[in-house]
């Protein structure tokens, strides 16, 4: 992602501004690797300030866990949904947007079982009968590494088991 960097920044400003507002309790932005985040965060320039701290800049040496972290951010939110729903709350819709080469340590098959075992969990919580909220996860690729795209595309097309979750956008920055 090194080379990528200031590529990632621009896109995630660019998304910051096109999404401001539309959460009331702020956004979130988490690293792979790196224990800076931005939790609930309503300030634009803040959330930049962490994507520019050295701790959150890629090095070569160091590599991250997209499993790892995936299995955190899912983990709590379906443990906010299950609350909220024995609350009778309203459960928030959640987009995750995922910034990678998608050049991994973790294989597409454990990255896509994390996603299936979400899903399944997700709409056994929800019940088919309740129009409750929408999940989608979006993987933003920078680069344009052949495997990496063929393990995005896999799991934008692949994934058995949850067929409304087919809407995994992939784009290639150069």
């Amino acid at each position: 992602m090194e080379p990528y960097w200031d590529d990632a920044k621009y896109v995630l400003q660019t998304l910051l501004l096109k999404v401001r507002g539309l959460d009331e309790n702020g956004l979130d932005l988490v690293f792979t690797k790196a224990s800076i985040e931005a939790i609930n965060e309503k300030d634009m320039h803040r959330i930049m300030e962490k994507m520019n701290h050295h701790e959150a800049r890629p090095r070569k040496e160091v590599h991250g866990n997209i499993v790892e972290r995936l299995v955190e951010i899912l983990d709590d939110y379906k443990t906010d949904i299950t609350k909220k729903r024995r609350m009778f709350h309203k459960v928030r819709n959640m987009t995750v947007i995922v910034l990678t080469t998608g050049i991994w340590d973790e294989t597409r098959e454990e990255v896509g079982k994390v996603i299936i075992s979400f899903i399944q969990d997700f709409k056994r919580i929800m019940d088919q009968a309740y129009m409750g909220p929408q999940f989608s996860i979006e993987f933003v690729q920078f680069g344009n590494d052949p495997i990496a795209t063929e393990v995005l595309q896999y799991l934008d097309d692949d994934l058995e088991g949850i067929p409304y979750v087919r809407t995994l956008l992939i784009f290639s920055c150069y």
